[in-house]
């Protein structure tokens, strides 16, 4: 907790991940809302690391399966980390903590840390506004942290809202996410800077799996050095 009370102090805009390494208190949550200082909490990422994978129940959703790549679907479900159980905190303190900057008013962006193992762009997200939810977060507001409230943090005044004049990155959606977070998975179309994607061309990138494959080995020979540095084996 002594790095996020110096990063304050520094005058940062923004935290990414939440701290873990212990509670944080209300004295600290709302000088960080004071500051206004964003947090990405990344429980997506933190939650393979640091819980059960939520990756499986990511591939387990027919919602997103049909949008997802084999070279996806093996990194969502094979991403369990080998901290766990090496003294590392658990994961309901990761949910405990931004529970407490929710409460004191912080504003909070949903980002993952996308393609750490376990995790996958866009899939991902929609598990990360679910966690945002256990965390005392209305659909409303998982939703704010994921469009115009980064667009806001981020200067990006050109998105962030479906509004005449902005960028047209746009999602429709069966159901209604405001009552249930979930049905932000239950895509129908998608429209980048008003031109439709096709989704299943991206699930088809043999490009793009290559590269996650890659990124994979790269991250694999990492993980290896920091055990081997660490833990001595």
């Amino acid at each position: 907790m002594a790095g996020v009370r110096e990063v304050v102090s520094a005058g940062i805009d923004v935290v990414a991940h939440v701290p873990v390494d212990g509670e944080l208190d209300r004295a600290l949550a709302e000088r960080i809302a004071e500051a206004g200082i964003a947090v990405v909490p990344t429980l997506a990422t933190i939650e393979n690391v640091l819980g059960e994978p939520g990756g499986a129940a990511v591939v387990g959703d027919p919602r997103l399966a049909e949008a997802l790549g084999d070279a996806q679907a093996r990194r969502l479900t094979s991403g369990a980390s080998s901290s766990r159980g090496q003294g590392m905190p658990p994961y309901s303190r990761a949910e405990e903590n931004v529970r407490r900057l929710v409460d004191a008013g912080v504003t909070i962006l949903a980002g993952t840390d996308a393609p750490n193992p376990g995790t996958v762009f866009g899939a991902s997200l929609h598990r990360e506004l679910e966690l945002l939810g256990r965390c005392g977060m209305t659909p409303a507001q998982a939703l704010n942290a994921a469009t115009a409230a980064p667009a806001r943090v981020f200067n990006l005044a050109d998105r962030g809202h479906a509004a005449p004049g902005q960028r047209a990155d746009l999602m429709l959606v069966s159901g209604d996410p405001l009552t249930d977070i979930t049905a932000t998975r239950a895509i129908e179309r998608i429209w980048r800077a008003g031109v439709l994607c096709d989704r299943r061309a991206f699930v088809a990138n043999a490009a793009e799996t290559a590269e996650l494959d890659a990124f994979d080995a790269r991250v694999a020979k990492v993980v290896a050095a920091v055990r081997e540095r660490r833990y001595g084996r």
